[in-house]
């Protein structure tokens, strides 16, 4: 997972260079817990590097990379820690747009082309 890795720029260019042309990826991550308007997790020290979606998408294509699309990986029931309702929620939710499934996202990932 990118959140833990101190310099995504380089991360990013590396992952770039690695890719041919007409290669396709995808890039897991969490989902920064801030950035959940219902998550009262405190973030730990190791947890400090998560990133955007928005951010992320935009250091892709800063390096020639297009992102196809933005899907939540897995959502969680706000303070329940239910696997099996989480596991629902991320089942009903992946069909919408990442826009309105990021509120109750876990994390997420990035559909890559290099063209």
């Amino acid at each position: 997972m990118i959140e833990y890795v101190p310099e995504k720029n380089i991360a990013v260019q590396r992952i770039a260079k690695a890719m041919k042309q007409g290669a396709q990826g995808f890039i897991i991550t969490k989902t920064p817990q801030y950035s959940r308007p219902f998550s009262k997790r405190l973030s730990s020290p190791i947890h400090q590097l998560q990133i955007t979606d928005e951010a992320l998408v935009k250091l892709f294509v800063e390096n020639g990379i297009s992102v196809k699309k933005v899907v939540l990986v897995a959502a969680v029931f706000p303070g329940l820690r239910n696997g099996v309702l989480d596991r629902l929620l991320t089942i009903i939710l992946s069909p919408l747009p990442f826009s309105v499934s990021r509120l109750l996202s876990e994390s997420y990932g990035l559909v890559l082309l290099k063209e």
